[in-house]
Formats: C-alpha cells, structure tokens, sequence
C-alpha cells in the first residue's frame, strides 16, 4: 500500500517557510496558489507539489516579478523554471544597460553643474538633445573613454577650451573662408594643426571616435546651437579643415 502523501496546513506551511499565513490566504484567493487538498472540516492542507510551486512564486517574486506575471507564467502548459530564469536574466542585463544609459546622461549633467552652470530646463533639453545625438554616432565604451577623458583634463580646462580656445579658433576659419583663403595657405596649415589637436585633446587621441563626432557635427543641423555655436556653419568649416589637411599631407 503507497503510503500517504505528506500535507501542510496553512498554519504549518507559514512556520516552515516564514510566509505569513495572511500572505497563503492572498495567495488562495487570487489562484496563485491553491491547496491542492483540504480536510473534511474545509481547512487548506498543501503537497509537496504545492510547495514546489510556492518555491517557484517566491524565486519569481524575489527577481522582481509582479504577482501578475509570476501567475501568469507559472499557468503557461510549458512553464519551465530554467526558462524563466534565463529569460529573467535578459532582462536583468537590458535593464544594466538601461540603467548604463542613465549613468552616462546623469554624468554630462554632472559635468555641466561642476562647470558652474546655471541648469535651467532649456539646457537640461538641450542636454538630452546632446546626449542623444552622441548616443547615435559612438558606442557606449566610445560614450565612455569621452566622459574619461573630460574627467581627467578636468572642469577648467573644458571650460577654458568651450568658451576661449573653440570659439576663437572658429572665429579665425570663418573669416579665412570669407576671404577666400587658399587651403594651402600656411596660414591655414596652422589653424588646421589647432584644430586637430583640439579635437585629439577631447577625443582621447582615438581617431575612430574623432570620426563620429565628425559625422554628427556633419549630420546633425542643430549641433552647432545645442552646442554653443550658433550660427556657425560647422560642416563648411569643417571641409575646409579637411581640405587644408589633405593639401598638407600632399
């Protein structure tokens, strides 16, 4: 004769388990967990079956599933626990790079605040304007070796180059190729060399990355305003940098 099976009451199962008897109750009337017997007096009496399940709930629950979506996968014909953890896990590692993303916009805001400037909502817009864009043309460790190295040159440095270098520099190709300047000119040759070398300054020396924020600065007609540049033609200035390094190299 098979021996019987082994039961828990309610009161039992929430000693054993540290789940409150309140809790199995909820559990029972929502169908995420029913006994699967009860005494001829109608009390709960759950299995080992009802126990796997249970265990199975509070992994789920643990992993920051809702109670909802624990039911609602725990009731599919082909549940399987391995799958779900798996999928858990793909999960988990989106929201790491969600949560990746949030630290690398919090970080340019950071840096705006450290430089002293007033955050107001426009420029919070502006700055998720940027970010954004950014996001578009490097990869996240691109994203990242950038954020570095504006940590190592430090706030003086990015705001000195921001407010005096750049805008200087502009300021002289412009009225270069308003003049009609040959890029050949040494002239030229000379602001072109400051210019890349800006430009290696703030990209870490890392030409793959120098190539992207080209192709932003190019793609992106907002860029030069978002930036501080408004008005500025920076594709047209940037050509004739272009040019007047190829001139050299020749």
């Amino acid at each position: 004769m098979k021996p019987a099976q082994k039961t828990w009451k309610v009161g039992e199962l929430a000693q054993a388990t540290g789940i409150t008897v309140r809790t199995l109750h909820h559990y029972d009337e929502i169908g995420l967990l029913k006994p699967s017997q009860h005494t001829d007096s109608g009390h709960r009496l759950y299995t080992q079956g009802d126990i796997a399940r249970l265990q199975h709930v509070m992994t789920l629950r643990q992993l920051g599933l809702a109670l909802e979506d624990v039911q609602a996968a725990l009731d599919q014909p082909d549940f399987s626990f391995l799958d779900s953890v798996v999928q858990l896990r793909a999960q988990l590692r989106e929201k790491q790079i969600e949560m990746q993303d949030l630290d690398t916009r919090l970080a340019g805001v950071e840096k705006v605040i450290r430089n002293g400037e007033a955050l107001s909502v426009e420029k919070m817009i502006q700055l998720v304007e940027v970010m954004t864009m950014f996001e578009k043309y490097l990869t996240k460790e691109q994203q990242e070796k950038v954020a570095e190295q504006g940590r190592k040159l430090g706030a003086d440095r990015l705001k000195q180059a921001k407010e005096a270098e750049w805008p200087e520099l502009i300021q002289a190709v412009q009225a270069e190729i308003a003049k009609g300047t040959d890029p050949a000119d040494p002239k030229i040759q000379n602001l072109a060399r400051r210019w890349m070398s800006l430009v290696s300054e703030f990209t870490a020396g890392d030409p793959k990355i120098a190539e992207g924020v080209r192709k932003m600065w190019e793609s992106e007609p907002k860029m030069s305003t978002l930036a501080g540049y408004p008005g500025v033609d920076m594709p047209k200035l940037m050509a004739y940098i272009s040019e007047a390094l190829k001139t050299s190299k020749k």
